[in-house]
């Protein structure tokens, strides 16, 4: 089964990618992406900045139910596209970067085996994910 890509602004990589280390970029994206509840692969790029966003939190708290609400949002991205291998790779890179004792990373192992054959078998669909995905890998 082909693995399904969709056309995603370059700014919206790129800010994904710069969310964990800049606050403007997580707050900016999260504005962005906020109004694509209907489409997937924009809730999991929303999801992955609400769990970013935990890290500028003061409270533990707030922390914590951040990155709660993010993670509700990123699986049910997953689930409403299993096969989009861009949503695939948020989620592979958020639990790849979640600190352990959250225990967010149960998805590690299946996603790469689905990263590895897009960019096996795929990856000139979209050049610029597979570079990303080859980064993150």
């Amino acid at each position: 089964m082909a693995a399904l890509v969709i056309n995603v602004p370059s700014q919206t990589r790129k800010l994904f990618l710069m969310m964990d280390k800049s606050e403007t970029d997580c707050k900016k994206l999260m504005e962005i992406t906020s109004n694509f509840s209907n489409d997937p692969l924009m809730k999991a790029y929303h999801a992955a900045s609400v769990m970013t966003s935990a890290q500028y939190a003061f409270w533990p708290f707030e922390k914590l139910k951040r990155f709660n609400e993010g993670k509700t949002l990123l699986e049910s991205a997953v689930n409403e596209a299993p096969q989009n291998v861009e949503i695939r790779w948020i989620r592979y890179n958020v639990q790849k970067h979640s600190p352990a004792f959250l225990n967010y990373n149960n998805h590690l192992k299946d996603d790469k085996v689905i990263l590895m054959r897009y960019v096996d078998e795929e990856g000139s669909k979209d050049l610029e994910l597979n570079k990303l995905i080859l980064q993150t890998l």
